[in-house]
């Protein structure tokens, strides 16, 4: 066989992924289409929920413009992120690494007194509100 070098080489004898000796554990290698790429963690997640039940509800009195709810979380699973309580109830992502990230919540909402209520829930991003994660729910 030839002496050639690995920077000479051409399809199909590319045998990315460069770098694997380097690569951090649970990190995958994402190619860029240009015959490179670089490694990624495989994924980041967090459990975390606010532990609610029927005698030890958490309350919030009824205003007129948006004020920050401020629960205690807790965490089933945490990996790469970061679950705080001071000064507010946040999940922080402090890696340099850009990620594609989902956000499911459920929301249960009971009004103790009154006539009915509009509630509005709005999540934020770095201190700017999400656009589409704005929502109006009225409580009978």
């Amino acid at each position: 066989m030839a002496n050639v070098n690995h920077s000479a080489l051409t399809d199909p004898y590319l045998h990315e992924p460069k770098g694997v000796a380097s690569a951090n554990a649970n990190e995958v290698y994402v190619a860029n289409g240009s015959g490179s790429g670089v490694w990624k963690p495989h994924h980041h997640f967090v459990g975390a929920y606010l532990a609610f039940d029927a005698t030890t509800p958490y309350t919030h009195a009824a205003t007129t413009s948006p004020t920050v709810i401020n629960p205690t979380l807790a965490t089933s699973v945490v990996d790469g992120f970061t679950v705080t309580n001071s000064p507010n109830a946040r999940l922080l992502y402090s890696n340099t690494v850009d990620i594609n990230a989902q956000i499911t919540i459920t929301l249960s909402s009971k009004q103790a007194s009154g006539s009915d209520k509009e509630v509005e829930w709005l999540i934020y991003k770095n201190g700017v509100a999400i656009p589409g994660a704005h929502t109006i729910v009225l409580i009978v």
